[in-house]
C-alpha cells in the first residue's frame, strides 16, 4: 500500500523495493532502504497525469541481523544521512522532512515495512502547492544482503569477506558471495567488494 497525501493510492513496485546493508573498511555499517509504487494515471488537482513516488533513504538502525529488525521502530530526522523523496520517476530527487520506520514480521528473505512521513514537493506547485506531500507506505520488502568492503591488500578476498560477515552475524545463512571487481590507479580489476544475499527461508 502507497497512500500519497491521504487520497492518491498506488501498487508497489516490487522490483525497485529494496533493504541492503553494507560494512566498511573502518567497521561502520550502513543500511539503504528504497520504497517505490507503481507509476499509474492518477487524477491530481483536476489534472490527469502519470504519477508515482518513491523514498530512499539510508537509516542509522544499528550494526544487526536483518530479521531483528522485527517489531522495532525507528524515527530518522531529515538530518541523518541521505533521505529523500521522489514525486515521478523522471523528477528531481527532494528531501525528506520526517520520516517514522516501523518493521514487521519476516517471511522467506522479505521483511514488511511500515514508513510515514513528508517529502518536500517543491518541483510540483501545480499538484502540491504547500510545496510538502503526506504519505504512507506499507510494503513487503526483499532483503538484499550485505556487503562487505575488501582491503586491497587482501590475499584472498573470499576468505576475508567471508570470516568478517561470520564474526559480526554468525547465525546469518548466506549464498556464496558475488565478488565486485573495478581498477585501480589504472591497474588490472581487482576485488573491492563482497555482497552477502541471504539464503531462501534461512535465517
Amino acid at each position: 500500500m502507497f497512500l500519497l497525501a491521504n487520497k492518491y493510492s498506488f501498487e508497489q513496485d516490487t522490483e525497485a523495493c529494496s533493504l541492503s546493508a553494507h560494512c566498511g573498511y573502518s567497521e561502520d555499517f550502513s543500511w539503504e532502504l528504497n520504497l517505490a509504487s507503481q507509476s499509474v494515471l492518477t487524477r491530481l488537482q483536476h489534472k490527469s497525469a502519470r504519477a508515482s513516488f518513491s523514498i530512499s533513504v539510508s537509516p542509522p538502525l544499528g550494526k544487526v541481523h536483518w530479521r531483528d529488525l522485527s517489531g522495532s521502530s525507528f524515527e530518522i530526522p531529515a538530518e541523518a544521512g541521505r533521505n529523500l523523496f521522489q514525486f515521478n520517476v523522471y523528477a528531481e530527487w527532494e528531501e525528506l522532512t520526517d520520516l517514522h520506520l516501523r518493521f514487521g514480521q519476516t517471511r522467506d528473505t522479505q521483511i514488511e515495512v511500515f514508513a510515514e512521513g513528508h517529502g518536500c514537493v517543491e518541483a510540483w506547485p501545480d499538484f502540491f502547492p504547500e510545496g510538502v506531500v503526506h504519505f504512507q507506505i506499507q510494503a513487503w520488502v526483499p532483503f538484499r544482503g550485505v556487503g562487505v568492503n575488501i582491503p586491497l591488500n587482501a590475499a584472498d578476498p573470499t576468505a576475508y569477506s567471508t570470516a568478517k560477515i561470520k564474526a559480526m552475524f554468525p547465525q546469518y545463512k548466506f549464498r556464496p558471495p558475488i565478488i565486485r571487481q573495478a581498477s585501480v590507479g589504472g591497474g588490472p580489476p581487482q576485488a573491492i567488494e563482497a555482497l552477502f544475499s541471504p539464503s531462501e527461508s534461512a535465517p
